[in-house]
Formats: structure tokens, C-alpha cells, sequence
């Protein structure tokens, strides 16, 4: 991932906590200070223990002072440190969060029909708990090991010169192997988070189907899928990454072994020319330690930090690929005044595939009320979706009272236009909510009149919880015919000068859909309001002004009911022949 990418992402987001980020890296620099001042204070006491047999009080002060005065510098150091992190930490939590969400968001329709949902999922949460982990691993304990390495580096050098050279060996023996190492672990890395994500979203995917695997009695076959997948995609890179960590846990010890042992050698050889203290044996051995082990412990975190670092790049790949451009730039937002709908020589295919649209042209007066009809794949559902912009015609324009809809956001468009999709999906929310949900501080009574005009009302009176019931997610408590008149209620609600009922009252039994025609004939037509209905069920548009026969992306026949259906050979009443036979369309 290019870098502008990730500080293009978390910049925003962290440019209102920057003085406490600041507060921040003081904590590590004192963590650094600390071990040396604190072997520091111990060689003061060995020195003066070692050069007087008796020790009065005030001998002892400046030693005990230094000793003391660390560990009460250490504490407060890091309680600033916990307060800044107090303030910066749910905030910033929610800024991802929120933020991350807000740029997926920003995908077109295509982008969600080509993710699993859990993927995506799984990518936010991985934005968030990597760039937590990332940044603690550096602030907290990368930083401070550095610096305690450089600090006691310096202290080496002061002692003896031929210390210090000793363990710069080491290091540059040291480095090299992990730098190796670190390589082979980020690659495997980013690969193994990437099969995490899309395994996540297989689960996802299997438990959003788990009733499809109660009725065909897959579950077998769906936990033996998943272990396919798994030993085929993930468990050889998560092999080759233990084996990699494995290999370097077991040779970087021995490097630090082998250079304590000369560091042993080199105090021998100083003590026996007299050159140093017993104290000065004390700190310079504590010292060599602690140079040592924060270059091993350096490596340690820099190896986590590439892990974390790996998983939040692997996370934020989902912001690598460019959202799909529908709006222009400088889009404005379109105002539907009286409703009419222009298609002018649209074609349209979707990827690799032949036109579903081919210079299409339709015009729907405003007002009109329009049945939309076709054997599957003639291309109905895509006059829809093409008009609330979910994809960009490849050919034409398509206008909404004289205004290309290509001029204006699309945000603009669906918020004035009702639809009632064909799989009704709800919020894992209350029925009030979901129903209230088309407009912004409904009122119950309003919801309550929707759900009228859809004939859910008198059911949910019958709930223990009436419009306070929670419906589970995407609806699944209750029957998809309730789901859909929840769906109708929803869209009555937003009271668009557009309506688009796409397989509208599909999952309904005949009695039901009569009485919901009947409502909404009462609710709608008596309105200036457009209809656009598309069926399969070709009684359910019979009361409609106009019919619209599509085949192979274009319209081959136009009227009313009456005019289509005198036509023998017509395709129309083909399709209402084969429906009243009892054949299936």
C-alpha cells in the first residue's frame, strides 16, 4: 500500500489528539532513562559499601536519591502517559470506525455485489485493532527500546571502548539475520491476513445461509468446505510463518549468548589491570545487559510491529481500490417536481457480458402509472437500477423531469424516489424503526397509517412487543410476506413522487396482495404520484394505465391492458395464456 494512502486515512483522524501523542513519547523516552539511572544508583551503593566499612546517612543520599527518584520518575511518566491515552483512545477508536465505514461506503453498487460482507467486516475491525496494536508497538516499546539501547550504548562507550566494540560486533552480525528474517515474516503477513478476511467472510456468508443448510442438511458439506479452504489457502502460510519465527527465535539467542560471554571476558581482563570499580563491574555488567538485551528485545517488537503493520495494510486494502465515479464532481442535487422519466438510447451490459440494454428508449409521463413485464432477463430490473444510478449507462441519458440524472448526486435521486425491492431485507431493529426508517423523525402515527395501507398493522397489534418488537437480523423472525408489507409500509411512509415496486408483492398469498392493490390503488393513484411496477405475476398490473413488454433489452410491446391481451399472437398474451395454464414464467 502506497504510504500517502494509510496518512491520507488516519491523518484526519489523529490531527485533533496530536498534543496528547505528544504527551505520549515522553513516557518512553523516561522508560529508557530508567534502567540506566536505576544501575546507576546500584554501582553508587556497591561503590560506597566497598570503599568505607562504615556509611553514615548523609554517604548514602545522593545513591538512595538516584534509586528512589527512578522508580517515582518511572510512575509518573507512565501515569501521564495512561491519561493521554485515555483521552485519545475511545475517540480515535470511534473515528476509525466511523470513518472506515464512511469511505466503504463510498463503493458503488458493483463493489458490494463482488465482497462478502464479513470480508468487509472483517477489514474495519482489522483497521481499527491494527492501528492500535501498530502504534503501541511503536510508541510504548519500540521507541523506548531504541533509546535504552542508545542510552546504555553511550554508557558502554564512557566505561570502556573495548565493551562497546564487542557488542557493535554483535549488532552488526545481529541486524543483517533480522532484517532477513523480518522480510520473509511481512510478506507471509500480508498474505495470511488477506486468507483471515476472506475465511471470515466464507463464515459470514455460511451463517447469513444457515437455514438454506437446515433444508438441503449441508452442514457436513459446508464445515468440510470450509476446512478445504482452509488447508488449501491459509494453512500453508500460516506453516511457513511458524517455521520462519521458529528459525529466528532459535538463532538469535545464541548470538546474544555469545556476546554476554565475551562481554564476561572483557570485564575479567579490565578488573585484573585495575582499571574499574567493583561498582563500575556492577553497571558495566547490568549496562552490557540491558544494551544487548534491547537489541534482541528491539527485534522482538520490530517483528510484531510488521505483523500489525501487515494486518492493518491488508486491512486498508479495501480503500486501494478507486470507488466507482457515478456522480461527476461538481453534481448537484436533483429536485423531482412532477415525476417524468426519460430512458434516451440507453445500452447497458454488465461486466464481460452482452448488452441488457440496447439503445433503449422509454418515456414515462409524470403521473403515469406503468406496468413493466418480461420473461427473466429481458432486462426490467435493470431499467430500475440503471434509474436509481446503481450503475452508469455505457450509451445515453436518462432524465427525470428534463434533469440528467448523470448531472445530479445520487443521493439526491433515491431520496425522492420509494422502491420496494424484490428480497425485502430488514434491520436487526424494532418493526417501528424499520418502517420509520424512510423518513427522518416519523412520528408513530405515521407509521402506524403505513402500516395500514401495507395490512401489517393488525398483525403486529397481535406481537407481545406490537411496533416495539425487535425483527431479528435481515428480518428472519418473521415470514417473508410480512417482511414485504414491512417493505410497503416503509415506502408509503417516504411518500416519493416516484414509486418503483419491483416484484413488489411478490411473497404474498392472493387475498393479502388483493387487499394491498386495493390500498395502494386508494393511497397512490389517486395522487400525481408515478408508478413504475415490475411483475412477474402479470395480474397484479392489470389495473395499471399502461403496460410495458420488454424482451432482450428492448421494448416490444406498449398499451394498456386491454390492447395487449386482444393481440393473439401478441407476447403479452402469450405470457397471460401460459399464467393462466398454470405454467411457470
Amino acid at each position: 500500500m502506497k504510504k500517502n494512502v494509510i496518512i491520507a486515512f488516519f491523518w484526519p483522524i489523529v490531527k485533533p489528539y496530536k498534543w496528547y501523542y505528544l504527551m505520549n513519547l515522553q513516557a518512553p523516552i523516561v522508560g529508557a532513562l530508567y534502567p540506566i539511572l536505576h544501575s546507576y544508583a546500584i554501582k553508587l551503593i556497591i561503590d560506597a559499601f566497598s570503599v568505607h566499612n562504615t556509611l553514615n546517612y548523609n554517604e548514602l543520599f545522593y545513591p538512595a536519591l538516584c534509586f528512589i527518584g527512578a522508580q517515582v520518575m518511572i510512575y509518573i511518566a507512565f501515569r501521564i502517559s495512561d491519561f493521554a491515552d485515555w483521552m485519545i483512545g475511545p475517540g480515535i477508536r470511534k473515528d476509525i470506525i466511523c470513518r472506515a465505514y464512511a469511505q466503504l461506503t463510498n463503493h458503488s453498487y458493483k463493489f458490494f455485489q463482488n465482497h462478502l460482507s464479513g470480508s468487509l467486516v472483517g477489514k474495519i475491525s482489522g483497521i481499527e485493532e491494527g492501528y492500535f496494536h501498530f502504534t503501541k508497538g511503536v510508541s510504548r516499546h519500540l521507541i523506548q527500546f531504541v533509546l535504552t539501547t542508545i542510552f546504555s550504548g553511550v554508557c558502554l562507550v564512557l566505561i570502556s571502548k573495548n565493551l562497546f566494540t564487542i557488542l557493535m560486533l554483535f549488532c552488526v552480525t545481529f541486524i543483517p539475520l533480522c532484517l532477513f528474517f523480518f522480510r520473509k515474516l511481512g510478506k507471509i503477513k500480508k498474505e495470511s491476513v488477506e486468507t483471515r478476511h476472506k475465511l471470515l467472510g466464507l463464515i459470514s456468508d455460511k451463517i447469513t445461509n444457515i437455514f438454506t443448510q437446515f433444508a438441503f442438511a449441508t452442514k457436513v458439506r459446508e464445515i468440510q468446505h470450509l476446512e478445504d479452504y482452509y488447508n488449501k489457502h491459509r494453512l500453508p502460510l500460516m506453516n511457513s510463518w511458524y517455521r520462519v519465527d521458529f528459525l529466528f527465535m532459535l538463532l538469535s539467542p545464541l548470538l546474544h549468548w555469545v556476546a554476554l560471554s565475551w562481554v564476561f571476558f572483557c570485564l575479567i581482563q579490565l578488573r585484573n589491570m585495575g582499571e574499574i570499580s567493583i561498582g563500575d563491574i556492577a553497571f558495566a555488567v547490568s549496562t552490557a545487559y540491558i544494551f544487548s538485551e534491547n537489541i534482541v528485545e528491539s527485534a522482538y517488537v520490530i517483528k510484531d510491529c510488521v505483523d500489525n503493520y501487515s494486518n492493518l495494510k491488508a486491512s486498508l486494502s479495501i480503500f486501494e481500490e478507486p470507488p466507482e465515479v457515478i456522480d461527476k464532481e461538481k453534481a448537484t442535487d436533483l429536485k423531482i417536481y412532477s415525476g417524468e422519466i426519460v430512458f434516451s438510447d440507453v445500452s447497458f451490459k454488465y461486466e464481460k457480458g452482452y448488452n441488457v440494454l440496447d439503445h433503449f428508449d422509454l418515456r414515462i409521463k409524470a403521473g403515469q402509472k406503468v406496468g413493466l413485464v418480461g420473461r427473466s432477463g429481458a432486462g426490467k430490473s435493470t431499467v430500475v437500477a440503471l434509474l436509481l444510478k446503481y450503475f452508469k449507462a455505457s450509451k445515453g441519458d436518462i432524465l427525470i423531469d428534463n434533469q440528467s440524472i448523470y448531472d445530479a448526486t445520487s443521493d439526491s435521486i433515491r431520496s425522492q424516489i420509494s422502491v420496494i425491492p424484490q428480497d425485502t431485507l430488514l434491520f436487526h431493529r424494532t418493526i417501528a424503526e424499520n418502517i420509520g426508517y424512510a423518513k427522518k423523525d416519523a412520528i408513530m402515527n405515521e407509521i402506524e397509517s403505513a402500516a395500514k395501507v401495507a395490512n401489517i398493522h393488525d398483525f403486529i397489534e397481535t406481537l407481545p412487543e406490537k411496533y416495539n418488537t425487535v425483527v431479528g437480523e435481515r428480518g428472519i423472525k418473521l415470514s417473508g410476506g410480512q417482511r414485504q408489507r414491512i417493505a410497503i409500509a416503509r415506502a408509503i411512509l417516504k411518500n416519493s413522487p416516484i414509486f418503483i415496486l419491483d416484484e413488489g408483492t411478490s411473497s404474498l398469498d392472493t387475498e393479502t396482495e388483493q387487499q394491498i392493490q386495493k390500498a395502494l390503488a386508494a393511497t397512490l393513484e389517486k395522487s400525481n404520484i408515478t408508478i413504475l411496477a415490475i411483475a412477474h405475476r402479470l395480474s397484479t398490473i392489470r389495473h395499471l394505465g399502461r403496460i410495458i413488454v420488454m424482451d432482450n433489452g428492448n421494448i416490444t410491446e406498449d398499451g394498456s391492458f386491454e390492447a395487449l391481451i386482444s393481440k393473439k399472437h401478441g407476447v403479452f398474451r402469450k405470457l397471460w395464456d401460459c399464467q393462466l395454464n398454470g405454467m411457470i414464467i
